[in-house]
């Protein structure tokens, strides 16, 4: 066997494929956004290479693993912003909703990092605008992932923080410790949030108040 093809027998591939399972969680991980989803992304490069005819012809093992979980992981993203798409399975009530929003609130002031992912569904996105200096992107996904980066953002208390309508529903209005304004919406569904959407750009936001 010359060095990175994959052995030919089961338990000795089996146990090649454990020494690299840490990494390949890793690189599912920075696309998804999520361990568990990772780690079925991984699972599923597992039974793909129990299936190889002859494992022994794969001529660099790590190569291979790392293309299947990459484009694993990138249908599993497709297929979880499909499920975002349009509207909420169980859209909340007003009131609903604006619990949630000032839990979330207060969560992101505490740095409450546990309470934080307890509100975010597991595949939630945050997405920016870019404040209209920058194009906006995919944002950042994953309920840990957005727990995470709202902690850390979250540090500098903000100058302003209130609640107001935006679209129709309870959202936030910021303006942040270098007193830039933000609004922020969310989409609820089943009692958690799915996506936040943070809007920064002035010239979106010349008929928004800043809190009181």
């Amino acid at each position: 066997m010359t060095p990175g093809t994959a052995p030919a027998g089961g338990d000795a591939l089996a146990r090649v494929f454990e020494a690299q399972r840490p990494r390949l969680v890793r690189v599912a991980y920075a696309t998804v956004g999520s361990v568990a989803e990772a780690e079925d992304c991984v699972q599923e490069a597992w039974l793909r290479l129990r299936r190889v005819e002859d494992p022994a012809g794969i001529r660099n093992l790590g190569a291979w693993l790392t293309t299947t979980v990459s484009r694993l992981a990138l249908d599993a993203l497709g297929r979880a912003q499909v499920r975002r798409e349009g509207r909420p399975r169980f859209p909340p009530t007003y009131a609903e909703q604006r619990e949630l929003v000032a839990a979330f609130a207060a969560a992101c002031t505490e740095g409450d990092l546990e309470r934080l992912v307890t509100l975010l569904d597991p595949d939630v996105v945050w997405r920016g605008d870019g404040g209209g200096k920058v194009a906006s992107g995919l944002g950042t996904q994953g309920a840990e992932r957005v727990a995470r980066a709202l902690v850390l953002l979250t540090r500098r208390p903000p100058r302003r923080l209130g609640t107001a309508t935006v679209n129709g529903a309870p959202g936030l209005v910021v303006v942040d410790a270098d007193g830039v304004l933000s609004v922020i919406s969310f989409t609820v569904d089943g009692g958690r949030i799915t996506a936040i959407d943070v809007v920064r750009n002035p010239d979106k936001l010349s008929g928004a108040r800043e809190p009181g």
